[in-house]
């Protein structure tokens, strides 16, 4: 079976964000690939724990010298 997709507030519950956070980097284009369900402002969006993961990884740094570099 296919994995179970999160809403925003799951993915800012798993993540130890705030929602609005999850939010924000979605505009901003810095957060996970997601799914619009829908049109408009309304419309649900959904990520993949997969692109959630992979999202992860790629924030994943040696040291902060790397990290800023990034």
């Amino acid at each position: 079976m296919k994995e179970q997709m999160l809403d925003t507030c799951e993915l800012a519950q798993m993540l130890k964000v705030n929602p609005q956070t999850v939010r924000k980097w979605r505009c901003s284009g810095k957060g996970p690939q997601f799914l619009r369900l829908g049109k408009g402002r309304g419309s649900r969006c959904r990520y993949w724990p997969s692109d959630v993961e992979k999202w992860a990884a790629e924030r994943c740094f040696h040291n902060t010298t790397e990290a800023d570099h990034a």
